[in-house]
Order: structure tokens, then sequence, then C-alpha cells
């Protein structure tokens, strides 16, 4: 299948312009991640499908590949060599594919201990660790777990569980380690984002918990850890890390109409998008106590669930609840 080109517009200095258009007919996109190398596109689907897709020429996406699961895709990542797919979701389980050949996905292993959904996942920066989240029994029942568990998948074909961090009070929706590898932050529906000491990922260690406004469902660290960005239904807030990881400080929040499904930030932490509702809005953080007003990039037909960022911040994959995937350019040209 190829995208269709859309539309151009210019908003101020920065060229926004609608790309493809990668659907409908996926039903509602749970959550996308880019390759490394910034060649392919993975989006996770309601329909139980996790898709590659060959965005080089981000005007002609092609869809390269789909993997079936037993249950909705909620959450995908890949490693940092770009090798293996990590996907989990309402089958309470956390499939590991390789993708070396994206063409031609390989499944490797199955991580089923999960005893409710997979809300999140996340690959240490080395690659050798994985963190996933149990989340609700159903996307959509309010009684879920509280387990964070850390697999090694050094040898993906045979991962086996390192630890499981203390409970937090309700599920836990997203997951993200620093750049370093040092930290783990988790975000929860108890209105918390909590941070781990995880350089002995069998003793994981409490370093801070930070109250939100409400729950929280994508968690991102800047690309010196010195940034934490949370995003919840209230609002996306930015918290300082680098005097002292144990006491984060609030520096400031971007306010919302509508409940924050999904939170996308740049390598260089400079743009952050997120959805409101079924708009993406897209803000400058350059300076993270003082944001600068968001430029709305579209409104779409139905509410927004994922975004993504290409590695070099050149394109934002956006997927809504129709299954649509577009991707919009927001470089400099």
């Amino acid at each position: 299948m190829r995208g269709t080109r859309v539309s151009a517009f210019r908003d101020g200095h920065r060229v926004l312009r609608f790309v493809p258009n990668m659907g409908p007919g996926f039903m509602g996109i749970g959550q996308m991640v880019f390759t490394p190398n910034g060649r392919h596109l993975v989006t996770g689907s309601v329909d139980r499908k996790a898709r590659l897709w060959d965005v080089a020429d981000p005007a002609v996406p092609v869809l390269v590949a789909a993997v079936t699961h037993r249950g909705r895709v909620h959450a995908v990542t890949c490693s940092p060599d770009g090798e293996l797919l990590a996907a989990g979701g309402s089958d309470r389980r956390t499939t590991l594919w390789g993708i070396a050949a994206p063409e031609a996905p390989i499944q490797l292993a199955a991580l089923d201990n999960q005893r409710m959904t997979v809300d999140a996942v996340a690959f240490a920066p080395d690659g050798r660790f994985l963190a996933t989240t149990s989340g609700y029994r159903s996307r959509f029942s309010a009684v879920g777990d509280r387990a964070v568990t850390i697999w090694a998948v050094d040898d993906a074909a045979a991962p086996s569980r390192v630890s499981v961090l203390p409970a937090h009070q309700q599920p836990v929706l997203a997951a993200a380690f620093s750049p370093d590898g040092s930290m783990l932050a988790t975000g929860c529906t108890d209105r918390t984002v909590r941070l781990w000491d995880v350089r002995d990922v069998t003793s994981p260690r409490r370093l801070a918990c930070a109250d939100c406004e409400s729950m929280i469902g994508s968690v991102s660290f800047s690309v010196d850890g010195s940034l934490l960005y949370a995003a919840g239904f209230e609002g996306v807030t930015l918290w300082d890390l680098g005097a002292d990881v144990t006491a984060p400080v609030r520096l400031s929040t971007l306010p919302h109409r509508r409940e924050v499904l999904a939170m996308a930030v740049t390598a260089d932490g400079r743009l952050v998008a997120s959805t409101d509702g079924s708009k993406i809005l897209l803000w400058d953080v350059s300076d993270p106590a003082v944001p600068q007003k968001p430029e709305e990039l579209s409104r779409s037909r139905a509410e927004v669930w994922s975004l993504a960022f290409s590695p070099d911040g050149r394109l934002l994959a956006g997927g809504d609840s129709n299954g649509t995937t577009t991707l919009y350019h927001v470089g400099n040209s």
C-alpha cells in the first residue's frame, strides 16, 4: 500500500506539510515508533497487527510487512540497533520480533507472564534490557495490575526476567529509560511519575516520586537526562532533574483543553508534539521554563491516539482512532 500526498501550508517560519496518508482501514492506531535509522515506521493497531512501513520517501510510504498478535497492539518499540521490535498489548504478552530484514520479521520470543494488558515497552540504551508495564485488564477497564518488569534480552530468543519494580498504587501506562541507562521513569494512573535507579537492574531503587495533576500516559527524557517530560490528561509537564534527581522541580506545564493521549519529543528536546482531542499541537520548548505558544498542525476527523518523531526530528507521525496514520514534515525547509 502506498501513501498519497495531501496538501501543504506555511505557518510562521516553519513549513508544515501533510505528506502521506497511510489509511484508513486499520482501525485505531495504538502506538508507533520509527526505527533508529529513520527508514521505517512501526505502527501498532487495534486490529491485532503491528505494521512496518518504509518511509525512506515520506511522500510515498510503502507497507513492507505486518505481524499478527493475539490481541490489540498497544505498545511498540525498537531496540537501539534497530534489529528487534517489541510489541505488547491486550493479549497480556510482549512479543519480540527480529527485524534485521524488515520485510520478513521473525518471531523470536514471547514474554507471557503479564497478568494484565501490556501498555508500555521500553528498551535500555544498550539494548540489553527491556522494561514492560502491566496496565488494565482491558484497554477500557478501570481495574488493573501495577507491575513493571525488566527483562534481559541479550539473547532475544531466550529472554529472562531480571526484576520486578515495587508496585505503583494503580496501573502503569508509561515507561522510559534515561539516555545513559541509569534511570527508568514510569507513569501511572495514580497521578505520579516515579524515577528508579536501575544501574543495578537486579535491584531497582526508587529515587523520586513526582505528583502530577492527572494520570500519566507518556514519559520521555531529554538527551542529557536533565529534563523529564510527562504527559497526562491535563497537559504535559516538564521537570528539571539536573540539580537533584531525588527532588524533581516542575519547570512548566503545557496546557491542553482535552486529555493528552500521546506525546512525542524530538531527540534534541526542543520540540514537543502532543494530542489535544482531534488536534496535534507542536510546542517549542527550547527554553523549558518558558515554552512558546503552540502551533496547531492539523485537525483530524478522529481523535489522535499516537505520535512519533523520526530520529532527525524532520518527520512527525500521527495515528488516529479511525486507523489513519499521517506523516507531517516539521523541518525548516
